[in-house]
């Protein structure tokens, strides 16, 4: 029992010896940064002081979630304090995949433990690029600028590129110096119209090349679809006359899509002149008949939209094709084809067939006598088959246009001899001043447009609403002076009761034409819009707006003094845009050409005003603060209603001036008319009733 004893007290005092052998202290005199980046290193300051004798392994970890690295191990002997200066580099080769959240763990003896705080290692970089504004035209470049920091805060030194997010195409490559770049990018002439998003990717490269740091975002713009090409798609390119034309017009974009717009289209003939003019919309059928006797050859149709212009070639086929009519013994040949017809055909009477050469013009006609011995007879021809009665010896058809046409030649011969002859007569019975027929000769009527003698004066009748000095006309393909032009429309809203003129319109058309031709400007009407265009190229100068509010204001004037005068009324509204038209000035006619949407926008203001003049956004921005307005929403189109003028103004011109005045005019005159029509209402009451109000009027007076 002693000597069990023993052997424990021994084995006791060999454990105690033994721990204090490897009993030592081990801690960091400093902590690591609380994020790092991979490249970076951790530099780390280690502490050892043993409790007497210590002679150990000593193993340092960098654990990072499940990830551990041995980045230090050394068997330490030593029985005083030491310190220990140690680096740990970030690198792949060294650490691994270790990152996310980590910690350094001593192990001594094979027991761990934590002597860090909880550190981050990363390999991200933020990207802080610069917003870019607007839409973007296909083919513009834009400047991106921007920052990009790695999550440690310091700056990365390294590359971006910029790449279409949909397809991952490398659009820009560039260095990021100091954490900045700076790149200009050239924007696809093919890229798709609408939110686009490009994504940043910058990375930095340790020296062998490998990626080490990266990230991304994302930077969203705005692509315009703009307008590339106009396609004029025919449902047939060979048209045989009487048919008709059928087509529509495309509009692509950038990149192929389809757009919607309105659309100007001019049909020519082969001599290059304007047979029809056509507006319309993109992708919508649209037909032109060609007529029968049309003759062959080479059209074409032009079509303009957005400032593109294209030409298709159509060609009209040559139709052979004669008319047969009967009527009983007379045959009617006629040429309704577009060709001359030179051929035979053959006309079958009863069992006995007679060919017939027919030699006629485009529209040229002939008549036949049929005669067979007396009796009834199927005859046909051509696609008619009839039974008819005739007469004579034999069969025969017989041609009459000839027998006619010596007739008529002779019957005008005497016509002309009697003619000279009346002539003759009057000179010489110069007291003669009743007609040949014994009454006095009516005075002829003059057809519109005719020219009648006035005071020794020639003048032309006018016919119509609107008969302007020098014609207007709009042109698809004109070269002349292409400027930005002011624009009014007139929206005449019963245009079919007042386009013949009569009750006194024409007379009030006529003063606004001379407003506006005394001001330099054009007069153009389509049907229910009467135009008015100042463009520099007349007036000498690129400010025309107040001058065209003034045109507006002195219109607006003369059709309401038109509205109180006459019975025929005039419905009206008026508009004012701003853009860009090209100008041939001649000397009997003009010829104009808008660009985009001018025509089609300055209508749309026009027909929903109600006597108001509404101003289109550029004309409203040229302007400035001259004029206090008020939004109209028209669709998805704005107009501005004239309100006043800006009190902050002083320096307003006479035409503003003379503009406001005449509304200020008119206000006053509305509510004198309407203090007018409550007097009058209050004069008609019934005196009783009169009588009550007084005595009321009176009582509450009294009590108060």
């Amino acid at each position: 029992m002693g000597i069990k004893m023993n052997k424990l007290l021994s084995f006791v005092f060999v454990g105690i010896f033994l721990i204090s052998l490897v009993s030592a202290g081990v801690s960091l005199q400093n902590e690591p940064e609380s994020i790092y980046n991979l490249g970076d290193h951790i530099g780390l300051n280690l502490d050892i002081s043993p409790e007497g004798y210590f002679e150990n392994l000593l193993i340092l970890k960098l654990v990072c979630g499940a990830n551990e690295v041995e980045i230090y191990k050394e068997f330490v002997i030593t029985d005083v304090e030491i310190q220990k200066e140690i680096k740990i580099p970030l690198v792949k080769g060294f650490i691994g995949e270790a990152s996310g959240f980590c910690r350094i763990v001593k192990e001594v003896g094979g027991v761990k433990e934590t002597i860090s705080d909880e550190f981050k290692i990363s390999n991200k970089i933020n990207i802080y690029s610069e917003t870019i504004s607007g839409e973007i035209n296909p083919g513009e470049t834009v400047i991106l600028n921007g920052t990009a920091v790695k999550e440690n805060g310091k700056k990365v030194e390294g590359t971006i590129e910029i790449l279409s997010s949909s397809d991952s195409e490398i659009l820009k490559t560039s260095s990021v110096e100091l954490g900045e770049f700076s790149l200009s990018l050239d924007i696809p002439k093919d890229f798709k119209a609408g939110e686009r998003v490009l994504k940043f990717y910058v990375y930095e490269k340790d020296k062998i090349g490998n990626i080490v740091n990266s990230g991304n975002s994302l930077e969203t713009i705005y692509i315009r679809q703009v307008p590339t090409n106009i396609e004029i798609v025919l449902d047939k390119k060979e048209i045989v006359p009487g048919n008709s034309l059928s087509a529509k017009i495309l509009l692509h974009d950038q990149t192929g899509e389809k757009m919607n717009s309105n659309v100007y289209v001019a049909i020519k003939n082969s001599q290059n002149e304007i047979v029809e003019k056509i507006e319309t919309e993109t992708d919508v059928d649209f037909e032109y008949k060609i007529e029968s006797n049309e003759p062959p050859a080479r059209w074409s149709i032009s079509a303009y939209s957005e400032d593109i212009i294209n030409n298709e070639n159509f060609i009209i086929l040559e139709n052979k094709e004669i008319f047969f009519d009967l009527n009983n013994e007379t045959l009617f040949v006629k040429n309704i084809g577009n060709v001359l017809y030179n051929d035979t055909i053959n006309v079958s009477v009863g069992d006995k067939s007679v060919e017939l050469p027919i030699y006629l013009g485009v529209g040229g006609e002939e008549k036949y006598a049929l005669s067979a011995p007396t009796g009834e007879y199927d005859v046909s021809v051509g696609d008619i088959q009839e039974r008819v009665l005739l007469t004579g010896n034999a069969v025969k058809v017989k041609k009459l246009s000839g027998i006619n046409s010596s007739f008529m030649k002779i019957v005008a011969w005497i016509f002309i001899i009697l003619v000279l002859g009346f002539m003759a007569y009057v000179v010489f019975k110069k007291g003669y001043k009743r007609s040949f027929f014994g009454r006095v000769r009516k005075k002829k009527t003059k057809k519109k447009n005719d020219v009648v003698e006035l005071g020794g004066e020639k003048h032309v009748s006018k016919k119509g609403f609107l008969n302007p000095s020098v014609k207007t006309e709009l042109s698809l393909s004109i070269n002349g002076t292409k400027q930005n032009s002011v624009v009014g429309c007139i929206a005449l809203k019963d245009y079919e009761e007042i386009k013949s003129g009569e009750g006194n319109v024409r007379e009030t058309f006529e003063k606004i034409s001379n407003v506006i031709e005394s001001n330099k400007g054009l007069i153009y009407k389509n049907h229910g819009h009467v135009f008015f265009i100042l463009a520099p190229v007349l007036t000498k100068t690129f400010k025309n707006e107040e001058t065209a509010l003034n045109i507006a204001d002195e219109i607006v004037k003369i059709l309401k003094n038109h509205n109180k005068k006459f019975k025929k009324k005039i419905e009206f509204g008026i508009s004012l845009n701003y853009g860009t038209i090209v100008t041939k000035i001649g000397v009997h006619k003009n010829h104009f050409m808008s660009m985009g949407t001018l025509m089609t926008d300055s209508k749309k203001m026009a027909n929903a005003s109600n006597e108001e003049v509404y101003l289109g956004e550029k004309v409203r921005e040229r302007l400035g603060n001259k004029v206090r307005v008020e939004v109209k929403q028209i669709g998805s189109l704005k107009a501005y209603e004239i309100k006043e003028l800006n009190s902050g103004n002083k320096d307003y011109s006479p035409f503003l001036k003379g503009f406001m005045e005449r509304q200020q005019k008119e206000r006053i005159a509305k509510e004198n008319h309407k203090k007018k029509e409550e007097r009058e209402k209050e004069n008609s009451k019934n005196p009783e009733d009169k009588k009550l109000e007084d005595s009321v009027e009176k009582v509450v007076g009294d009590e108060k």
